[in-house]
């Protein structure tokens, strides 16, 4: 049985239970090195290249997992440098709630500036640089549904907050239930890597991901591709697309009957039949893994929410290249360069002997 970690004593127990110097020596140290070399850099040195460089680069609070996005010209610009830099030395307001107002716009802009030089977020990157600017308030859960899948672990599923405010709410339960952190760097270090650890050892366990996914040091996440004999042999068609999915996951909330989201999907689409509604549940539950039933209740996953939260695509990749056969070989077969469908049809048809005809393929 997992924990319950809504409990504040259950929580203060799991917590006592980790030793981050033991679980990860190495990370720590790494640590150690990091967190006073970023909260000691004056202004010129937060504005130089090496500083942002080791910022947004080579900060060891977490890895950047199965990919990457390319910030260079950004980290190029002296302008955003010196934007960074000066943002940051900013005095923070006193209370969590201003604190938390304060870091969404931050994190806003951040976003908006960084749109200048890469068509993609980093939103990792953006995450783990907070973490290492404001580590009382960030957690070194920089992949946001691994954030978000932990606040629920410890505050239960009556709360749905942003990537921002999860982060927050992560820091400020950990001092909750353990007291205000020290004010060596030691300590701040062992009480940032707390909220991986505590996910690696009682939510990741229990994650719907963990098939699909390894975690590792330093929160850094893999991608682990199902075997292809499990892997589901293709996409079903949805009616409506991205409109659709941010309607059920918005409908579904905190929790709704089957018979309740079959009467949403039926208002949305009439003409369907009976059959059509479930399979669209099935999708919804089954291929695109923002929906996810537990004893007949319907909730939004950590992945639905935050498509719900940024309506970016990049949020829905990681299912369709561990769990659905084919995208994978595609992807690797356009990476030396572009190819004539036909021959990706072919491809496919090697993955799948099944797929004799062109249709299902193409």
């Amino acid at each position: 049985m997992p924990l319950d970690l809504t409990q504040d004593e259950t929580l203060k127990q799991a917590l006592q239970a980790i030793d981050p110097r033991k679980k990860h020596p190495q990370w720590l140290v790494e640590l150690d090195v990091f967190l006073p070399y970023v909260q000691q850099a004056d202004l010129a040195t937060r504005s130089s290249r090496e500083f942002h460089q080791k910022l947004w680069e080579d900060n060891p609070i977490t890895g950047v997992g199965m990919g990457t996005v390319d910030i260079s010209k950004a980290l190029s610009d002296a302008d955003f440098r010196r934007w960074v830099a000066e943002q940051s030395l900013k005095p923070l307001p006193p209370s969590e709630e201003e604190r938390l107002v304060y870091y969404r716009a931050f994190h806003k802009e951040i976003v908006q500036r960084l749109k200048a030089f890469s068509s993609r977020t980093p939103r990792v990157k953006i995450f783990r640089a907070l973490a290492a600017l404001y580590p009382r308030d960030f957690s070194t859960i920089a992949d946001a549904p691994k954030a978000l899948e932990c606040h629920k672990a410890i505050y239960g599923k009556q709360r749905r907050p942003d990537m921002v405010g999860a982060q927050i709410e992560l820091m400020a339960r950990m001092e909750q239930v353990l007291g205000p952190c020290g004010e060596g760097y030691g300590e701040i270090a062992e009480r940032i890597a707390l909220p991986w650890i505590l996910y690696e050892a009682h939510v990741y366990p229990a994650s719907q991901e963990k098939d699909t996914e390894t975690s590792g040091q330093k929160g850094d996440i893999q991608l682990k591709p199902l075997p292809a004999i499990q892997r589901r042999k293709g996409f079903t068609g949805l009616r409506g697309g991205v409109a659709t999915l941010i309607s059920a996951i918005s409908f579904v909330g905190e929790g709704v009957s089957k018979e309740e989201l079959m009467d949403h999907l039926r208002s949305e689409f009439p003409d369907f039949k009976e059959s059509s509604l479930r399979t669209t549940v099935n999708v919804l539950k089954n291929e695109f893994y923002v929906i996810q039933e537990t004893d007949g209740i319907f909730t939004s996953t950590s992945r639905g929410e935050l498509f719900l939260e940024t309506n970016d695509p990049q949020e829905l990749i990681p299912p369709f290249l561990t769990r659905t056969l084919g995208v994978d070989h595609i992807l690797k077969a356009l990476q030396s360069g572009p190819r004539p469908s036909s021959e990706l049809v072919a491809l496919l048809q090697q993955v799948n002997p099944g797929w004799t005809s062109d249709f299902a393929p193409a």
